[in-house]
């Protein structure tokens, strides 16, 4: 086994080699998140975040109201005051229902996936005409309510289904109001859409205008992959833009509804690299953050979107079509995090200490894949730095949460919070030896409210059926 001064080494030869390839580090302060330190404990609009976990319990997801209507402003509007884009909020990212209604009541449509997501959104009173249905698995069943209702847009993702909805679309005595999901050389393919550069796409478009069983009046598309930047998004409107010149031009067809899709990133949320995996497992060596104030706002990709599209239909002497987004995380993945107490603390024969969470890969695995800043909800600015590595409370050796983390010295009973938990925790949780945790919203005046209980110990097996 090396020795401590040895494994003290190769985290300094880890040291450099960081300082050489990623430079300076970042301030990820907590006024990023609204958040501040009175004294020595972390709040949220005035509330002390400990008074939080005391009062419901941990670990806790806590929702910042103010800031996901903020969000939600912010794609809709930009800095303007007239309405620039529709957003239809993608239900994947974070179906929590109450969170969904109060985008909805902000002016957000929905976008779903799935034919549990439609009925969601339906059961939540969403206008059918502010609902987008997506996907490469829609059942049958979901395609007769979706044309029943007339929502919106019903996208096509793969050829084979034009006869399928058209034999439904019969069947209900409405024709259907469809768009074809474009792919793109760059981006999500595979089971996603019909290619662009193949002629797939083109030929789907000829062959649905040719069929009295719909009303073709959507683009619609959806790159995957996160856009870098303005320059980024303004490549992939040009592919698209392209493309609907070739419609005009072949097919003399015109969209009404161009639905640009999501893909619009979290300034402060950033995926791991090969090389971060290896300086925090290897070496021991903190994951370097991003840089938010390199990244656009979510204001600036509104105002770009608008008046590049609208500027390219003017261009071209061709209506304005309704301009469409699907944000996800941008929407809600800043607005919410995940609190979580220390169990224990455990040292090891290297050179960190572990710190025991209540939370592990369960509910948040992932921070193993991105990342996510941390806080203490108790500064200590007396106590000298330690070097953790933060694990769940899973019989599992793959529940580590951080490999490596400096903070000053940390006991039981002591909480953090995992940053910007609003994208994927929630849907891509499960309760793995240990209850989900709850959510709980709180407002700008500092009042809190359930939004989702924490599972208990009889609602894991309520869909059980037990011997007598």
């Amino acid at each position: 086994m090396p020795s401590t001064s040895a494994k003290r080494l190769v985290r300094q030869i880890g040291s450099q080699l960081l300082q050489k390839s990623v430079g300076p580090r970042q301030d990820l302060s907590p006024t990023l998140w609204d958040m501040a330190y009175d004294k020595s404990d972390l709040t949220l609009h005035g509330v002390k975040l400990q008074q939080l976990l005391e009062r419901y319990g941990s670990p806790l997801h806590v929702l910042n109201t103010e800031k996901l209507e903020k969000n939600a402003n912010a794609i809709m509007y930009g800095n303007q005051s007239d309405q620039l884009l529709n957003v239809y909020y993608s239900y994947k990212t974070h179906p929590v229902p109450r969170i969904l209604q109060l985008l909805h009541s902000y002016g957000v449509g929905a976008e779903v996936i799935s034919p549990y997501e439609l009925w969601l959104a339906l059961r939540l009173g969403v206008d059918p005409q502010k609902i987008i249905y997506n996907g490469p698995a829609k059942s049958d069943e979901s395609i007769e309510i979706a044309i029943s209702k007339g929502i919106r847009l019903l996208n096509i993702n793969h050829r084979e289904e034009l006869d399928r909805f058209a034999s439904i679309a019969r069947q209900v005595g409405k024709k259907a109001n469809i768009g074809i999901r474009l792919v793109f050389s760059k981006g999500w393919s595979g089971q996603f859409g019909l290619g662009v550069d193949t002629g797939e796409a083109i030929a789907t478009y000829r062959q649905a205008l040719s069929m009295p069983e719909f009303n073709v009046i959507g683009v619609h598309c959806h790159r995957g992959v996160l856009f870098e930047g303005i320059d980024d998004m303004a490549d992939y409107l040009q592919g698209i833009k392209n493309f609907l010149d070739e419609l005009h031009r072949e097919l003399d067809f015109h969209p009404e509804i161009l639905d640009i899709g999501g893909s619009i990133a979290v300034p402060t949320v950033r995926p791991f690299t090969d090389f971060d995996k290896t300086l925090s497992t290897t070496f021991r060596i903190e994951v370097r953050e991003p840089s938010p104030q390199a990244y656009p706002t979510l204001e600036e990709f509104a105002e770009f979107i608008s008046q590049d599209l609208t500027s390219y239909f003017q261009r071209v002497k061709r209506p304005v079509p309704e301009l469409a987004v699907e944000p996800g995380r941008a929407i809600t993945g800043n607005t919410q995090f995940l609190l979580s107490r220390i169990i224990d603390t455990k040292e090891s024969l290297e050179t960190f200490t572990y710190g025991i969470l209540d939370a592990g890969i369960s509910v948040a695995d992932i921070v193993q894949t991105e990342f996510h800043q941390l806080f203490p909800l108790e500064q200590k600015t007396h106590e000298s730095e330690e070097l953790y590595c933060f694990v769940g409370p899973i019989c599992h050796m793959g529940d580590t949460l951080y490999p490596a983390w400096q903070l000053p010295q940390l006991k039981k009973g002591d909480a953090l919070a995992i940053m910007d938990s609003g994208a994927y925790f929630v849907p891509e949780a499960r309760a793995f030896s240990f209850p989900k945790p709850g959510i709980v919203g709180l407002t700008a005046a500092g009042e809190s409210f359930m939004i989702r209980n924490s599972d208990t110990f009889e609602s894991l097996i309520n869909m059980d059926l037990l011997a007598e």
